[in-house]
């Protein structure tokens, strides 16, 4: 489950926290399969609360490379069945950005994705149960192979941080006009 996570003021609250479980923000709705590489783990579609309007998935992976990519799809997956498929490439992008972060830089046995959108935003969690892995936002060098991740993390996003424990890395990325 995820950890709670810093918020700026700008970011959204996000459920479900490990005190409230999968459910807590209401009923649960069918589910978005995973690629069957992914252990047969899914992300559940729980239901907002009416006054609320905000929907929320999550879902794990074994703390393994090959898995991102099925981070990535159940991702683009959620944004096509939540109307916002001018997200689905630049949601897929940055969740791919932070699993391979964390599946790097993680100790853990799995990675953990959140993922919830209010109408105006969608915020996303990434959880490596690595306490201290905080990512660091380099300038691009194109004399090394790695560590452009949380540039482009920052050049999709409005607002992106870090829970007070450092195993969460979050982004949000606002909702285009219009939808």
């Amino acid at each position: 489950m995820t950890t709670p996570v810093t918020q700026s003021s700008s970011a959204p609250a996000i459920g479900p926290s490990p005190q409230h479980g999968p459910s807590a923000l209401g009923t649960t709705l069918p589910e978005v399969s995973l690629p069957a590489s992914s252990a047969g783990q899914s992300a559940g579609i729980d239901a907002p609360r009416s006054s609320e309007r905000q929907w929320c998935a999550q879902t794990s992976i074994v703390r393994q490379a090959r898995y991102v990519r099925d981070l990535r799809q159940a991702g683009a997956e959620l944004m096509r069945r939540w109307g916002l498929s001018q997200l689905a490439d630049d949601v897929a992008l940055v969740i791919g950005e932070l699993g391979a972060n964390a599946v790097e830089h993680g100790h853990g046995a799995s990675v953990d994705l959140a993922v919830s959108y209010d109408m105006r935003q969608v915020h996303i969690e990434v959880d490596d149960r690595t306490p201290g892995n905080r990512p660091r936002l380099l300038s691009p060098d194109s004399h090394r192979e790695n560590g452009r991740g949380m540039f482009i993390v920052a050049a999709l996003a409005t607002c992106w941080g870090t829970s007070d424990d450092g195993t969460c890395t979050w982004c949000t990325l606002e909702v285009p006009s219009g939808r």
